[in-house]
């Protein structure tokens, strides 16, 4: 073989190499996932909170795409970098639960859209099941019965075949759920799943907190960044959720909703959810390039203990994130 042909093979070769290193980045490359939190104070926060606020009124700190820490095509779909018991541990009480149906349609599997959710950090590991979510959050909320976590339970697949299953997963353990459709007490819902879900309204299960808004996908910046819609029990629901903002243009929605339309509201009757997480102005996204961004800058703001901002939905959670929100709840708090 001739020289010059060893040297076009030996290109030929590294340039397989490399676009093979790249497709494995872009599908599987993922920020290293968290599997332990420092300390305890965000096991039990809410045994300081009064058991009295109505849940709405306590600023919640809360995840996005909560499943998603190990998910195919993890470069645009990975959001979190903990699994759910860490979530837990770090302070989270706000739960972004997508469902899916095994291939069996037997039971549920947790998706991020198209992309299958695994159990730890092999991403070709187990297939992370609903049952295996509920099973972490049972433990967690048993040792530690002061606390709640509302679940927002949005179906990626067959609605029908969803709702069913979902409804059957509750009645196995249904001391375990709070599935009124009034907002709770803190004192109604301690040591309880809190029931929400964002099925359609021909679909929805009929029970537990029926939420809907319009899916936020503009890129163009608008001057009103909430939208409002109502609940089945009629009360207000407020949602930020653009996620197909730029950073700025995310940001200033952000600002906006902290500083101005949380005056607007009475969290004591109505709902506010406020999302930090975007994907960006792109058809497809890195979530995490934003998410370091925007969460930064959040942890720099100022919030006030006598204020309510509402249910703050994070990419990539951390236990600073998650004390900085928690911690308006509490006037006397110490770590």
């Amino acid at each position: 073989m001739s020289k010059r042909m060893r040297t076009v093979l030996t290109i030929c070769a590294g340039s397989v190499i490399l676009l093979a290193g790249v497709v494995c980045y872009l599908l599987w490359g993922k920020v290293r996932i968290q599997k332990e939190v420092e300390g305890t104070a965000g096991s039990t926060w809410m045994a300081q909170v009064d058991g009295d606020r109505k849940l709405s009124a306590i600023n919640l700190p809360g995840t996005h795409d909560s499943c998603a820490w190990n998910s195919d095509f993890a470069f645009f779909s990975q959001c979190q970098s903990s699994e759910i018991t860490t979530q837990l541990q770090m302070g989270i009480r706000y739960m972004d639960i997508r469902i899916s149906l095994d291939k069996a349609k037997e039971s549920l599997v947790m998706t991020h859209s198209i992309a299958v959710c695994h159990e730890g950090s092999n991403p070709f590991g187990r297939i992370l099941t609903f049952e295996k979510v509920l099973l972490d959050c049972y433990t967690f909320l048993q040792e530690n019965p002061t606390e709640t976590v509302v679940f927002c339970i949005k179906p990626e697949d067959d609605q029908a075949a969803c709702r069913e299953l979902l409804l059957a997963a509750i009645q196995e353990d249904p001391d375990m759920w709070y599935i009124k459709e009034q907002m709770p007490t803190l004192d109604e819902a301690r040591g309880k799943i809190v029931l929400a879900s964002r099925f359609t309204e021909a679909e929805a299960p009929g029970c537990g907190l029926i939420f809907y808004w319009e899916e936020q996908n503009n890129t163009e910046s608008m001057e009103e960044a909430f939208s409002v819609s109502q609940t089945a029990s009629g009360t207000r629901l407020y949602v930020q959720d653009r996620y197909c903002y730029g950073i700025e243009d995310k940001w200033a929605a952000i600002l906006y909703g902290m500083e101005e339309k949380t005056a607007q509201v009475n969290l004591d009757t109505d709902i506010m959810l406020q999302f930090l997480s975007t994907k960006g102005t792109a058809a497809v996204g890195h979530p995490y390039r934003y998410a370091k961004e925007i969460n930064q800058r959040f942890l720099n703001s100022e919030l006030r203990s006598d204020t309510a901002y509402g249910w703050i939905i994070m990419d990539f959670a951390t236990p600073k994130l998650a004390a900085h929100i928690y911690r308006t709840n509490i006037q006397d708090f110490s770590q």
